[in-house]
């Protein structure tokens, strides 16, 4: 909300309209995932067998993992889970870690095998090109996303799981989904 009004006092100043457009054409195309637009929901299935939304965690931060158990650095990753997890077991945050998989059996046995922790869903189909991972814009893994108590995005590329920084980044979000939208709530 905030950078469409920006934009729109631009182009108000840029009476020549010689950057207009391709800062319009740019904020469209980014537009989607700005910090405080909504993430996208999605249903997916968990290894247990039951499904879970995005929307099931209302409320809480979401710190989204897109991996595949056949990329090395996302199976790196996944062993500091644990750690984030225990980290903040007493806060409101969900690890959620969606694979792209195409061989459903393997993934299955893999986050058995391996006790994964949080929230592992699959998505059904597609690995890249997934309903999902294409709502997310995932062009590769493993890829991130950390999304505020109220649904919406706080940041589109957050600090690895495995990165010491990503547990001060996780300690700053919490409460900033609403802050940030009572300072658009201002701006109106």
């Amino acid at each position: 909300k905030y950078s469409t009004a920006m934009l729109a006092e631009f182009h108000n100043v840029d009476t020549g309209n010689l950057y207009y457009p391709a800062l319009q054409a740019d904020f469209n195309r980014h537009k989607d995932f700005a910090i405080g637009a909504p993430a996208p929901n999605f249903r997916l299935a968990t290894a247990a067998g039951d499904s879970v939304n995005l929307h099931d965690y209302t409320g809480k931060l979401v710190y989204l993992n897109f991996w595949k158990s056949t990329n090395g650095l996302s199976l790196r990753d996944l062993a500091y889970a644990q750690d984030l997890i225990h980290r903040f077991e007493n806060k409101k945050i969900v690890f959620i870690n969606i694979a792209l998989d195409e061989n459903e059996q393997a993934w299955r046995q893999l986050v058995k095998a391996k006790s994964l922790p949080g929230v592992q869903v699959r998505a059904p189909s597609g690995g890249l090109h997934s309903v999902v991972a294409k709502a997310y814009a995932v062009q590769e893994v493993p890829a991130y996303f950390l999304i505020g108590e109220d649904g919406t995005f706080l940041n589109t590329k957050p600090k690895r799981l495995s990165s010491r920084a990503a547990i001060d980044e996780i300690n700053q979000a919490f409460g900033k989904a609403s802050t940030y939208t009572s300072s658009l709530e201002a701006t109106k």
